[in-house]
């Protein structure tokens, strides 16, 4: 009788440390800066949110700094567990999971004077700074040859919204979030004549992204209902 409850007991220890052996598992993160969800020095209100999630879900984990292009192929080639944080395209919808989102990004356009409108014919033939490698949608090409618009690339929302403040371009096209962010840093931008369009020009949604494995998918499972009973989901709709 003992020999058997003590066996008992053995098997019950193993099935418990099979059920705790995939949150056992350090995860590796990758991001890449994107004030004000991704700062540098593990800062941002992202991390702050996926920190709440990983202790939620009882993962243990280490983030991981990449430039946004090697932060995608990161993910998609199964080096990192965990990328954040990223929009969702018919492309990388083969490549990757995505978790619950995390965000609702909202662009808008700001200029000198208010608009309001929400799409480009409010600018027809003015000067419009955008970021480099944003995706702004597939009509976005044609509509700035429609209506006439220059369009001037800027590295980072800092310079992009120096241009605008410095009069180098008359409208910018900006995440709402990143503006509001550089607004407040009041000792590097005077933007007080700064307005905002009355309605956003475009909104994405932002998740958590995995590679595609069936480790993943239990993975996600664990995470989506971390988002979901933490009340952190922030979708677009």
């Amino acid at each position: 009788m003992k020999v058997t409850i003590y066996l008992l007991i053995l098997s019950l220890h193993a099935s418990f440390a099979l059920a705790e052996e995939p949150n056992a598992q350090e995860l590796s993160i990758g991001v890449s800066i994107w004030a004000p969800y991704i700062r540098e020095k593990e800062s941002g209100i992202a991390l702050g949110k996926l920190e709440q999630i990983m202790e939620y879900s009882a993962f243990s984990y280490s983030v991981s700094y990449y430039p946004f292009k090697r932060l995608l192929r990161q993910a998609a080639d199964h080096q990192i567990s965990i990328a954040a944080l990223l929009t969702r395209t018919p492309t990388r919808d083969k490549q990757l999971l995505f978790s619950e989102p995390l965000y609702c990004d909202r662009r808008f356009i700001y200029s000198h004077t208010p608009k309001q409108g929400s799409d480009l014919s409010g600018i027809k033939g003015q000067t419009l700074g955008v970021g480099i490698g944003i995706n702004y949608g597939k009509n976005f090409e044609k509509e700035v040859i429609r209506f006439g618009i220059t369009v001037q690339k800027f590295p980072t929302p800092q310079v992009l919204l120096r241009a605008l403040q410095e009069k180098r371009v008359s409208n910018i096209l900006i995440s709402e979030r990143e503006a509001e962010s550089l607004k407040n840093q009041k000792k590097a931008f005077a933007t007080n004549s700064i307005r905002k369009a009355a309605n956003a020009f475009s909104q994405m949604e932002l998740h958590l992204a995995l590679p595609l494995s069936n480790e993943s998918k239990e993975r996600l499972n664990l995470i989506n209902d971390s988002i979901i009973s933490l009340k952190l989901r922030e979708g677009c709709n």
